[in-house]
């Protein structure tokens, strides 16, 4: 199946280009992987943000398991650790050239890809790369002893050497031809390539200013003005790990990054004028959260213009207990459960979503505990049912 090439024979490392037609749910995977490729400081670290959107990569394509490396890091795995602990066993060397290895075969490869800059790659294409220089698939231990011997016949991946070293997603399939895609598949890859690099990019141009953010106290995100997150710190990261009502905290970034993205574009074309900023409060259990955004210059953090957002947590009040306040006020249960929500600052939509009920009847108990409580407000009725008045 493998025949060795004689070494003069040139072989283009680009994929054949063929026609793939994806169906919506796989259109859906695709902007998924997609975003999450762009989206690196989302993630606690670059080994979790590779990971997860390797994750995403391997079921858009149908693959059995991804091995993954983040830039100047070892080879790891989830699903498939005993082919990333075998591998790793071959790794000679991680440097900022890339990863080298005491497998003849795979280095010649890497060798190759470095001079041709090739990002995505196929089982087909990296055969056709190394019988260029007299050698085939099974000559190397990393594909014949970790690959061949577990009955994995065919992958697909990304892989970029940057200047803090090799970046890959390495997708794993037992059936060769097996991949969604068939032939196809590398052709899908080829179309994240540039996700892939805008990623890693980032990744490489906040690394600074990430750590310096990584230090405050302050919950704090970065987005660029087109509203991807660049980065968030630490301590957003707990704060969203832990509010059981994170959703909404997360609805709100969303919304506000999008206010301040709209009224970022014209100012492009005008005299520079004072920082804009932008502010959402919303109201959960655990608390008040305060969002603010703010536009900063361009050099000023990175590169380009981008929007800090802080987000502060005032705590909420003690609040009452259903059943007291059904004893209290003459409510009923359910009614009693709602000036619960309304003590918490809650709108009727978010009332409804927590009680699983429908708005109309939110509103309608919201009603009710107003008449009972005799105020004419929801902000008189939490200030009573807090006990204030």
């Amino acid at each position: 199946m493998f025949v060795a090439r004689r070494a003069t024979r040139r072989v283009s490392p680009r994929p054949r280009a063929v026609a793939v037609t994806l169906p919506s749910v796989a259109l859906a995977q695709l902007e998924a992987a997609s975003r999450a490729l762009l989206s690196p400081h989302a993630s606690p670290s670059a080994e979790a943000w590779i990971h997860d959107a390797g994750a995403l990569v391997r079921d858009l394509v149908g693959g059995e398991a991804v091995v993954i490396a983040a830039p100047g890091s070892a080879i790891v795995s989830t699903d498939a650790p005993d082919v990333a602990a075998e591998s790793v066993a071959y790794v000679e060397a991680i440097t900022q050239d890339g990863m080298y290895f005491t497998d003849p075969v795979v280095n010649t490869w890497h060798d190759m890809r470095r001079a041709t800059g090739l990002e995505a790659f196929s089982w087909d294409i990296n055969q056709r790369m190394i019988e260029t220089h007299g050698f085939g698939v099974p000559q190397s231990p990393i594909m014949s002893d970790v690959l061949m011997g577990r009955r994995l016949h065919e992958f697909v991946g990304l892989l970029k050497t940057t200047p803090a070293g090799d970046a890959m997603v390495w997708i794993l399939g037992h059936t060769r031809g097996g991949f969604r895609f068939g032939d196809g598949t590398v052709e899908v890859l080829q179309a994240l390539v540039p996700s892939f690099r805008a990623g890693l990019a980032a990744l490489a141009q906040l690394a600074g200013p990430a750590l310096a953010l990584d230090t405050l106290t302050e919950a704090v995100a970065v987005y660029n003005t087109d509203g991807r997150a660049l980065h968030r710190n630490v301590a957003l990261v707990a704060m969203l790990r832990d509010e059981p009502e994170s959703i909404l905290v997360e609805a709100a970034l969303t919304t506000l990054v999008q206010d301040v993205r709209a009224l970022a574009f014209p100012r492009r074309f005008q005299v520079p004028g004072p920082p804009l900023r932008a502010e959402r409060e919303i109201p959960t259990a655990r608390g008040r959260y305060t969002i603010r955004a703010t536009l900063v210059p361009a050099g000023a953090l990175v590169a380009d213009e981008c929007m800090v957002v802080t987000v502060a947590l005032a705590a909420a009040p003690r609040l009452p207990e259903p059943g007291a306040l059904r004893e209290r006020f003459g409510l009923t249960k359910r009614e009693a459960e709602v000036a619960a929500l309304i003590a918490a600052g809650l709108p009727n939509d978010a009332i409804a979503d927590r009680l699983f009920i429908a708005p109309g009847t939110a509103r309608r108990h919201t009603e009710g505990v107003l008449g009972k409580l005799g105020v004419g407000s929801r902000t008189a009725a939490a200030a009573r049912l807090l006990g204030a008045s």
